[in-house]
Order: structure tokens, then C-alpha cells, then sequence
């Protein structure tokens, strides 16, 4: 850390006498600034280090079209530093300016935007917007698919991050299947306890594991719909549930409960409305408490890594 300051010290002594003798735009000043970030990035000073992206791009900005290809760089840097900051909006947009400079000027299979595409998914991934993040690592994937031989590990992790990204937007098949054909290359070129063909068969588990209590839920909600048909629930008009509303799919659940949860919330009336001996009454109040359970142990299964 020593040798840290003492380097900084330095390289901010000729910074002040080159801002007191150099043009603003001079290029040494770029050079300075560069210096002073990469040991600031080493210290974990990212707001100094931001700062000093920052002026770069602003002495950059006064000889230098928005879309000349020299800035991409200075693009990058910044997006990785507000990613560092959780500044995931920031890094996007950033990332977004890196890739419109890309698609102007390399082949449409490129593999710079191809990482330019999964940066751009990892901030979504970080700032948990699931399906943005999904469909970034997708357009990655297009390239990728075209332009890397079949048993490439970059295919395989892109693979992978596409699904999670459909396991955690509730997806179960999607993600299976990604997961699948990532373990199908890792299982040629890994070996069997290498932590990334692991980590891949544990997302494949999980995955199966969360099918398994998706269809414990589904026929959860196809008796309820055989409850609803009984005397004591259908003439009961503060009990809403309709056939056409089963799910097929956990993201569909998600949306699906919103409905269900009235059955929940009418439970009290409806035994108040019945005799308390009702077997069916009941058999309701076990399958109200089933989902709860069922929906814990959901949720356990969609954020485990």
C-alpha cells in the first residue's frame, strides 16, 4: 500500500505541472490521468478513479466525434467502474455507447460485441432485471454459436448464464435446457470435479428440484378447482378462482397467485360459514397450508446459486 501512495504522490505532482504548462487537451494529460486510475483501481479508490475517467473522456470529447472507436476504451473503463459502484445504469449506458461504436465498425460476428453483449447482461444480471439480462446474453450467444468451434468454454458459460437467467424469471424448461447443452461441453473438456462442471450440475438439480414443486403446485391448484365445485365453495360467492387461470409454468404461478391468494384470505369466512366437523372444510384448510410450504420451498430452490 506504501508503494501505492508513494506512486500516487508522483504521478499527481506531474499531473499539477502538466495542467499548469500543457494545452487542456494535450494527450500526456490522458496519459497522466490513465496512471493515476490503474493505481487508484489497485487501492479500491473507485471514485478517484472514476474522476479520473471522467476527465479523460472530457479533454477526449473536445477533439473526438461521440463515435470515434478511441473512446471505447475510455467507455469501458467507466462502465466497469460504475458496475464496481453498483452504478449498474450508468455501466449500461456506457456499455450501450461501447456497442453502438462496435456495430458501426467490426463484422456483425465480432467477438468484441459478443463481450460487449454479456457486460452489458452482467449489470442487468447485477441490478436483478432478469429477462434484460437473458436477452443480452442471448445476442452474445448468436455470435458466439457462429464464430467459436462447439466445445468452447466461452460457449458454455454464456449457456450457462442464459439459464440462470431463465431459471430466476421462473422458466424451469428453458433453463433445463441451457443448462444441459453447457454441461454437455464441460463433461468433454473439464474434469469430472472441475468447480465449473459443479456448479453446472448443481444448477441442473435445482432446476429439476423446482420442476418437481411446480407440479406439486399445479396439482394443488387443479383440487382446489375440484373443491370449488362442491357445494360449500361454489355457492360461496367470495370464492374466486377460474379454470381458465391455471398456470403452466412458475412465471405464470407468480402471476396466478395474485388470484389464489383470495382463497387464502376467504379461508375464515368460509369454515365460519360451515360446521366445524366439515371433512371438507377441512381438507381445504390442508391444502391452504400445502401451498405455503410448497411456495417456501419454491423460492428456497429460485435464489440458491
Amino acid at each position: 500500500m506504501e508503494n501505492y501512495l508513494q506512486a500516487l504522490l508522483f504521478y499527481e505532482k506531474a499531473l499539477e505541472i502538466q495542467q499548469t504548462i500543457l494545452p487542456p487537451n494535450y494527450s500526456d494529460l490522458i496519459i497522466t490521468y490513465n496512471n493515476i486510475a490503474l493505481i487508484c483501481n489497485s487501492m479500491g479508490d473507485y471514485s478517484k478513479e472514476l474522476s479520473c475517467y471522467e476527465n479523460i473522456l472530457q479533454i477526449q470529447l473536445k477533439y473526438l466525434s461521440t463515435s470515434d472507436p478511441t473512446l471505447i476504451n475510455t467507455y469501458n473503463n467507466l462502465a466497469r467502474v460504475y458496475s464496481s459502484t453498483k452504478g449498474y445504469l450508468h455501466a449500461i449506458a456506457f456499455y450501450k455507447k461501447t456497442l453502438k461504436i462496435q456495430q458501426a465498425i467490426l463484422p456483425v460476428n465480432d467477438p468484441l460485441i459478443a463481450i460487449t453483449y454479456n457486460n452489458i447482461g452482467r449489470a442487468h444480471a447485477d441490478r436483478e432485471y432478469y429477462s434484460y439480462a437473458r436477452d443480452s446474453y442471448q445476442e452474445a450467444l448468436k455470435i458466439q454459436e457462429n464464430i467459436l468451434d462447439p466445445n468452447d468454454p466461452l460457449l458454455a458459460e454464456t449457456y450457462n448464464n442464459v439459464g440462470e437467467m431463465y431459471r430466476l424469471t421462473g422458466n424451469c424448461l428453458d433453463a433445463l435446457q441451457y443448462f444441459e447443452k453447457a454441461l454437455q461441453i464441460q463433461e468433454k473438456i473439464l474434469d469430472s470435479n472441475h468447480p465449473s462442471l459443479v456448479t453446472t450440475k448443481n444448477n441442473i438439480d435445482q432446476v429439476r428440484d423446482s420442476m418437481k414443486d411446480i407440479g406439486k403446485l399445479l396439482s394443488y391448484c387443479e383440487t382446489i378447482l375440484k373443491l370449488k365445485s362442491k357445494p360449500f365453495l361454489s355457492n360461496d360467492t367470495s370464492f374466486h378462482m377460474r379454470d381458465d387461470n391455471m398456470p403452466t409454468t412458475l412465471e405464470e404461478f407468480h402471476q396466478y397467485e395474485e388470484t389464489t391468494l383470495e382463497s387464502s384470505q376467504t379461508l375464515n369466512t368460509i369454515t365460519h360459514n360451515i360446521e366445524s366437523n366439515h371433512s371438507q372444510a377441512g381438507q381445504y384448510q390442508e391444502y391452504a397450508n400445502q401451498r405455503t410450504i410448497l411456495k417456501k420451498q419454491l423460492k428456497l430452490n429460485l435464489i440458491v446459486f
